[in-house]
């Protein structure tokens, strides 16, 4: 057989080449997908976050999670001045469930929604700083996400969300199990997370326009807060919370709401005395306990960092321990925990047995 000349090979290589793209594109499955016009983010539709930062201080910023992989700007750091407000709209967080997309893609996390783009069961994390890029320590954190769990029999996009402080005063290596029942007993770990966290010396609060049916949260700055993620990334009545029903509209976190005009810690209080405490997790659906029999897969949020592409947002804060937003009460003997922050609120189990705290992995908010 002759050896093929120099216009024969190049006819060959091009007819390979034209081939080879036409079967990557039509028939090879391409996991970071682009979104296709028919998508239209309906968070914006159904509200926004609302951030105040009522600080003498100004604060950077990222908001990570749940964008498309085309267009992801999880890196994407901005300022929050003092006295000064932000706002973004809300993002979905596309759901599948854990036994869907293992079968489908033979694992569970890091795949992307063809329709989309997204990742799929990732939350968004809004984490605050002071340091330039700098988001794997004293990082306050912000996670939700809009979601339709539909395992859990949800028909519409509910709202789960939670503030943590994982990510700011973290303990030495040889102290790592600290607990959050442990730091409202040792005054000392309580101050330092209220010392080391940005915008929680003068308290925080998160709260919606109405919060009939999403409990609000309060932390004074002063004394022990069992509202948020301190010390444990799991426990029994953990720190994760979801509206009972459907909600359009604002959620508002204030930094330093000490400084403010007192909206959030009015909400708060309006809430925590009223008997049937509406917006408690005895409204909403609830998910199994157990962890083994988990149905849907915890949502995914975002690492510490503010990830260079989208497959690093594997989860809702969880820094300490990186993996891929909120989750379910695990089976782990109950906790007692102490009063909240405020006294007229002490009695209060509010608590939202989430998807399993792979917490938000996780963003601590599914």
């Amino acid at each position: 057989m002759s050896p093929l000349t120099n216009m024969e090979r190049f006819l060959f290589f091009l007819v390979k080449g034209i081939l080879l793209s036409f079967a990557r594109s039509h028939f090879i499955p391409r996991d970071n997908a682009t979104p296709t016009p028919s998508y239209n983010d309906p968070g914006p539709d159904i509200g926004s976050v609302h951030i105040q930062n009522s600080c003498d201080e100004t604060f950077l910023a990222v908001s990570v999670g749940a964008w498309p992989n085309a267009t992801d700007k999880s890196g994407a750091e901005f300022q929050i001045a003092a006295h000064g407000e932000y706002q973004e709209p809300f993002r979905e967080t596309v759901y599948m469930s854990r036994e869907e997309e293992a079968s489908k893609y033979g694992g569970v996390g890091g795949h992307y929604d063809p329709i989309s783009g997204k990742m799929f069961n990732q939350g968004i994390s809004i984490k605050f700083t002071t340091a330039p890029q700098n988001y794997s320590s004293k990082t306050l954190q912000l996670e939700y996400a809009l979601i339709k769990n539909t395992v859990r029999g949800d028909n519409f996009l509910r709202i789960n969300y939670d503030v943590s402080l994982l990510d700011c005063a973290v303990p030495p290596k040889e102290q790592k199990k600290m607990t959050d029942v442990q730091s409202s007993q040792e005054l000392e770990w309580n101050q330092k997370k209220i010392d080391g966290c940005p915008g929680y010396q003068k308290g925080f609060a998160m709260w919606f326009d109405d919060s009939s049916n999403c409990r609000p949260i309060y932390c004074d700055g002063q004394s022990f807060c069992d509202g948020v993620y301190n010390y444990d990334k799991s426990r029994v009545n953990e720190s994760s919370f979801e509206c009972s029903k459907e909600y359009r509209g604002i959620l508002h976190f204030e930094l330093c709401a000490g400084n403010g005009n007192g909206t959030g810690k009015a909400v708060y209080e309006k809430w925590a005395g009223s008997p049937n405490k509406p917006g408690a997790p005895s409204d909403a659906p609830k998910a199994s306990q157990s962890k083994s029999s988990l149905p849907n897969p915890p949502i995914q949020t975002s690492t510490s960092k503010p990830p260079s592409k989208p497959s690093d947002a594997l989860k809702p804060s969880q820094s300490e321990n990186p993996s891929p937003g909120p989750s379910l009460s695990t089976s782990a003997p109950k906790l007692h925990s102490p009063p909240l922050t405020s006294p007229a609120v002490s009695t209060i189990a509010t608590k939202t047995p989430k998807p399993s705290v792979e917490h938000l992995e996780n963003n601590h908010a599914v």
